[in-house]
């Protein structure tokens, strides 16, 4: 498992250790309690990034929202399409298209909101999933 990781993923890079350093950076767990057991167990800094039910969908709604609730944060939740994808000269793929990011609204938790949450509450709301339309890719609640 270790050695099919990505290098690269959701638009950053991974550098894990060696396969020769011997380190154990890479569980998996077939049960959820005992992920969830072992994710309660992180330090308290930092925080989780969940996907937010509620969006804005002006910019003024996005600044309203962010100003009245502070563990609502904005992030490019993907990209929007500008058009139907074509084929263009000097394109390398055989269709093209523009597009321009989408703007939303994420949910912060701190890890000891997680933990009193418990296993049910953190996978309703921490997983995130790629939707992808003829208008646009959108990362949402999985």
């Amino acid at each position: 498992m270790q050695a099919a990781f990505p290098s690269s993923f959701a638009g950053g890079v991974l550098h894990p250790p060696s396969l020769y350093e011997n380190k154990d950076w890479c569980q998996l767990y077939t049960d959820p309690q005992s992920l969830f057991e072992r994710l309660a167990c992180l330090p308290r800094n930092g925080c989780w990034v969940c996907p937010e039910d509620s969006g804005a969908h002006s910019f003024e709604e996005l600044i309203y929202k962010t100003s009245l609730t502070p563990y609502l944060k904005p992030a490019m939740l993907g990209f929007g399409l500008l058009g139907m994808p074509m084929s263009r000269e000097g394109s390398i793929e055989p269709l093209h298209v523009f597009a321009e990011p989408v703007t939303g609204l994420v949910r912060c938790f701190s890890p000891i909101e997680i933990r009193m949450g418990g296993g049910d509450k953190f996978y309703r709301n921490a997983f995130w999933g790629m939707v992808a339309s003829e208008e646009a890719m959108l990362m949402r609640k999985a």
